[in-house]
């Protein structure tokens, strides 16, 4: 069987372009931007922190070390990681809004009202997906809660993460969210094995990162994050 490396190894200079364009912008930037929040939850949640440091380091102890854990791992591994991870893309989506825009190709009613061919149409799936949750009872919204996508066994509970839109979703979804979640929990697991703690310059960012900020533009970015690693 191929891997992800096989097929781009086996495109024409042209291909190879379009997928190398498509990853700079929407493979790169919003990995690294979902992480960069990701690490400001933590540093507002400090005891979330030492959690998923503490599941990565016994994860492993138990492997035999940094490179043979990598060698085998599984999204499984590390629910807790998963979890918090999970929530970055819930609070945060790194993409929102006009870079995700649709143009209907006709006329057609959706709850009652009737729209136009070539009418425009703008995802909130932050939006989207907090009136779901709430629909659906799920409460503390406004938390940074790694434990609410846990089953009651502790392993990630795979109906709870269907609700999670920031990859788009149907015939529309990412095809690339699987690769995006493994490099999100990768790159965090280099962080949480390296360092104890994560905090804010109080200075920039603020007590408890008071002074960060969406900007939006085509992604949606941390303004006035600056973080001490320990």
């Amino acid at each position: 069987a191929k891997d992800f490396l096989d097929v781009v190894a086996s495109l024409d200079e042209t291909q190879f372009g379009g997928v190398m364009a498509v990853a700079s912008v929407a493979g790169s930037e919003t990995t690294a931007l979902t992480t960069a929040w990701l690490l400001h939850r933590f540093a507002q949640n400090p005891l979330s922190y030492a959690r998923a440091r503490r599941e990565v380091l016994a994860w492993l102890e138990s492997s035999g070390g940094l490179e043979a854990a990598l060698a085998s791992f599984s999204t499984t591994q590390l629910p807790y990681l998963e979890g918090a991870v999970l929530e970055a893309l819930r609070m945060h989506p790194a993409v929102d809004g006009l870079a995700m825009a649709h143009v209907a190709s006709e006329d057609f009613d959706l709850a009652g009202i009737r729209f136009k061919k070539a009418a425009g149409f703008i995802p909130l799936f932050k939006v989207a997906m907090r009136k779901e949750m709430t629909r659906l009872g799920w409460t503390g919204l406004d938390a940074f809660d790694p434990t609410r996508w846990l089953a009651a066994d502790g392993s990630i509970d795979d109906e709870k993460a269907k609700q999670i839109l920031s990859f788009g979703g149907g015939a529309r979804l990412c095809p690339g969210n699987r690769f995006a979640k493994k490099q999100l929990l990768i790159s965090s697991v280099l962080i949480l094995s390296q360092f104890s703690s994560v905090r804010h310059d109080e200075g920039v960012s603020g007590v408890q990162g008071c002074n960060v900020q969406q900007e939006m533009n085509i992604t949606i970015r941390p303004r006035n994050l600056r973080l001490f690693f320990d």
